[in-house]
């Protein structure tokens, strides 16, 4: 059984109030979803859910087991939200080639910016009139 993927089920049920809704939401069926859960409470040892036909209800052992598991589960997305956005964090160095009107009048005023919001960016900025230099040393030639 995997664990976390039974934590967020688990946690799905109450907040939908239902095995069949939270089932839609994990592209489940109502009977593997009730499986998982009953798995968990069984795994635990302890009953977290009173079920009747018409309501469930967490017991006093599933509303602790459930606050629990919200902050763990958001400690997990969290640090995934954080590993991917380092892991898509620009870096390098972006050489460009720009004539000098161009630099100064529509580059300059953008550079501040730029540096601010993509900080491990370095801009390697060459301001020519021609003749130019092989345009093969350069990421972007303007």
């Amino acid at each position: 059984m995997d664990r976390l993927q039974s934590m967020r089920i688990f946690q799905q049920v109450v907040d939908d109030g239902s095995f069949a809704a939270a089932a839609r939401k994990f592209d489940l069926s109502a009977a593997v979803v009730t499986r998982l859960v009953g798995d968990l409470e069984a795994h635990l040892g302890v009953r977290l859910l009173q079920r009747t036909t018409r309501r469930l209800a967490l017991t006093d052992a599933g509303e602790a087991y459930l606050a629990r598991v919200r902050h763990i589960l958001n400690d997990i997305d969290e640090a995934h939200a954080a590993a991917q956005a380092h892991a898509q964090e620009m870096a390098g160095v972006i050489r460009i080639l720009t004539p000098p009107i161009f630099g100064v009048h529509v580059l300059a005023p953008l550079i501040a910016e730029f540096g601010r919001r993509y900080p491990k960016v370095m801009l390697d900025i060459h301001v020519d009139s021609p003749p130019v230099p092989p345009i093969e040393d350069y990421d972007l030639t303007l």
